[in-house]
């Protein structure tokens, strides 16, 4: 999340510059923000207003003449299935439709860059699968879309490239095949720093296909099931050492 509100120029980088179209991203660089379609997680929508009148209005944000803005609201309405209740109040939406909402703004002005923070949460089966689908479609027309999220599987299924960010560390960068090529031997040796004892207990209870074994006080060779989801079973290992405030620094085959 941070991240990408840097990205957005929402927030002041520490250290170093942020990059966007080739110009550095500030907060007052709106003509870049302008090329930007951002979904926060958990999405901050005006309540009393329905779907129709809260893209409407973001529409009127962004500087669209009404002719444009009109059916543009209509093709995002439907396109993602939201006609039947776009004269509901917001806060009367289920979660998932609260979620593809958040989608329709942040393509209401047709961005060249998706920011989506966390945008399958809250959704079924199904229509995780359909948003799915529509991001491999409008990476199909030229859209640059940067994806933070929890489920490594969506990562696989949707990015070219893969960061993985650990406590705020870059523990690994590279393609989807690279990522992949962890498990080639189905054999990752991990660096941390923290309470791994407990950490480990929760992992050998609440993981399956996967073995581990101490390399070093430092240092987990952690084994996968050949049979097993190595982006699914690599989510709920980064997540165990989340909850017991294990730093990742590293991995490596």
């Amino acid at each position: 999340s941070t991240a990408l509100r840097l990205i957005m120029g929402l927030q002041r980088p520490t250290a170093g510059v942020i990059k966007v179209f080739n110009e550095p991203m500030t907060l007052d660089a709106g003509h870049l923000r302008r090329k930007i379609g951002f979904l926060s997680q958990g999405g901050n929508f005006p309540t009393d207003m329905t779907p129709i009148t809260y893209l409407d209005l973001v529409g009127k944000l962004f500087g669209m003449d009404s002719r444009i803005r009109k059916p543009r609201l209509s093709a995002l309405l439907h396109a993602m299935d939201l006609l039947q209740a776009s004269s509901q109040r917001i806060d009367h939406l289920s979660s998932g439709q609260r979620t593809r909402l958040g989608i329709a703004a942040a393509l209401m002005n047709d961005p060249d860059m998706l920011l989506l923070d966390e945008p399958t949460i809250g959704l079924d089966p199904e229509g995780r699968h359909y948003t799915l689908d529509l991001f491999e479609e409008l990476r199909g027309k030229g859209k640059t879309i940067i994806l933070s999220t929890h489920i490594l599987p969506d990562a696989d299924q949707t990015c070219d490239y893969v960061g993985i960010l650990n406590h705020g560390k870059l523990v690994f960068a590279g393609s989807v095949r690279e990522m992949k090529q962890l498990s080639l031997d189905d054999t990752v040796d991990m660096m941390v720093e923290g309470e791994v004892d407990q950490a480990l207990q929760t992992i050998s209870v609440e993981v399956r296909g996967i073995k581990f074994e101490r390399m070093g006080a430092n240092t987990i060779r952690v084994s996968f099931d050949k049979e097993g989801e190595f982006t699914a079973v690599l989510g709920q290992v980064l997540d165990a050492f989340s909850r017991h405030e294990v730093i990742l620094k590293n991995i490596q085959p």
